[in-house]
């Protein structure tokens, strides 16, 4: 994006030598003022300073919890290293002792009081480790002291956007005040300058005029949150360390702001990564009693299909990167159904339509799975009495650069009040905690990824669920995929 930058005349005006060149009676007139501008400036930089320092303090502490100590208790409980090797408590003291550097308010006292929570559960977590609990007691702690340690983060977050927008509020009144002390100093000598230097008088004041009003122009448009604003040289000596500083800020603010939008989004993308993750475990468990279940009662063709299946199902979920072929994706959603077929052979029956031109295409992996799966556990399954349930996939070109893919079935539907509550936790921005994995995870990762609306829900009660969503039409870029 292209700064936007204030033009100024190339022509430089000494406010001090002009008024001494003047006479030396207003020798004082123009030193106070300038004085005066030069002691706001240092108060303004000293300012800016001290946010810059606080909000890397911020910053720094931030990374230590979110990185630093999480992975040193994961080291803990994973029997890596041991209680005496582990520097976590030095970590939280550390972290601690600087957020008592910060200025206090309401964000660094809730930091500071969710640290303290968090001390409690470390404490818990080492007494835990020390008598010799169980794996999956020292988990459930561990799980807790994420939650706790992300309520830190999110507070000294907070702290940071509100530092930032307070300093530019602040700098944009000190700038209001400095133009109304250059205007009233104007005017005091305005009847000299008439009689004696009128042609020279005003040309300066109209440079001084047009300097103030950019660098007034500038202060208001980084508060209404244009940091790509920049002055060029203004013209005024004076008026040039107060233009430099403007700038300096504007760029530190600017790459803090940036900085911080892509370490949310990395964090966001994580989350999603470890969430997709969790959607198969139970799938991979089911199918394995499943064959055992076949290979007791002798049925081995049945056997060597479900585990083909589900071989190929497997190698393409442990696929690195994020986004595989459509094909691929098909193939995913064809072997989970065939095994699911064997399973639930009296109650399931489907179909893949797939636009054979969206092979050349990518897609984020595992999003259909999820949706296959929610229309078999929520969908079919639920209408057992009424004969086979029906599941169809399909994928069209729409022709405009997007292509949308819907998962049906004819299984018991949704009532109206569920349909519609539902349809605003896809809207929500965040997850909580007691809803399912499955389509709110598999929404949130295409709106995520592709920047789009997300999932569209259709429900009748009684006549099945319509699940769909579209993306852009990206092209395979690079065939690296490999498969045995």
């Amino acid at each position: 994006m292209r700064k936007h930058v204030i033009k100024k005349e190339d022509k430089r005006i000494g406010i001090k030598a002009f008024f001494e060149k003047s006479h030396r009676v207003y020798l004082v007139i123009t030193v106070v003022p300038v004085i005066i501008l030069v002691a706001l400036i240092f108060y303004i930089a000293m300012k800016y300073n001290q946010l810059s320092v606080e909000i890397e303090n911020a910053v720094e502490q931030h990374d230590r919890i979110k990185e630093d100590l999480m992975s040193e208790l994961w080291d803990l409980i994973s029997n890596k290293i041991t209680l005496e090797e582990s520097t976590h408590e030095f970590i939280i003291s550390d972290v601690s002792r600087n957020l008592e550097k910060l200025d206090e308010n309401t964000h660094i006292i809730a930091a500071q009081r969710a640290l303290d929570t968090l001390k409690i559960y470390v404490a818990q977590l080492e007494q835990q480790i020390m008598e010799g609990d169980a794996v999956s007691y020292n988990e459930h702690t561990y799980d807790e002291i994420v939650n706790v340690s992300d309520l830190v983060c999110n507070m000294l977050e907070e702290y940071i956007i509100t530092s930032e927008t307070s300093t530019i509020s602040l700098l944009n009144s000190r700038m209001k005040y400095i133009a109304l002390v250059v205007t009233m100093w104007m005017c005091s000598v305005l009847a000299y300058f008439i009689v004696f230097v009128t042609k020279d008088f005003r040309s300066t004041q109209n440079s001084i005029d047009k300097s103030i009003l950019a660098l007034n122009e500038m202060t208001s448009q980084i508060a209404r949150g244009n940091l790509k604003v920049r002055l060029r040289d203004s013209g005024i000596v004076e008026f040039e360390s107060l233009t430099d500083s403007l700038n300096s800020m504007a760029d530190q603010l600017d790459k803090l702001i940036d900085y911080r939008i892509q370490v949310r989004g990395e964090i966001q993308k994580a989350e999603m990564r470890a969430l997709q993750a969790q959607i198969t475990p139970h799938f991979i468990y089911n199918t394995l009693e499943t064959a055992v279940w076949l290979a007791e009662e002798e049925r081995n063709e049945e056997v060597v299909k479900v585990i083909m299946a589900f071989t190929t199902f497997l190698r393409i979920s442990l696929i690195e990167g994020d986004y595989i072929p459509v094909r691929k994706e098909i193939e995913h959603i064809e072997n989970y159904l065939e095994i699911q077929n064997i399973r639930y052979y009296d109650i399931l029956t489907y179909e893949i339509q797939v636009d054979p031109g969206l092979n050349q295409y990518r897609i984020l992996k595992q999003l259909l799975q999820p949706l296959v799966e929610n229309s078999l556990y929520h969908g079919i399954k639920e209408k057992r009495s009424t004969g086979k349930g029906l599941i169809r996939i399909s994928g069209a070109d729409n022709h405009n650069g997007t292509m949308t893919f819907t998962v049906e079935d004819n299984g018991g539907g949704m009532q109206p009040e569920r349909l519609e509550a539902l349809r605003q936790k896809l809207e929500k921005s965040h997850r909580d905690k007691e809803d399912s994995i499955g389509l709110l995870n598999v929404n949130k990762r295409i709106q995520l990824y592709y920047n789009s609306d997300g999932l569209k829900v259709e429900s009748i009660l009684g006549s099945g669920t319509r699940v769909y969503f579209t993306i852009p039409c990206e092209e395979n870029e690079y065939e690296t995929y490999i498969y045995h």
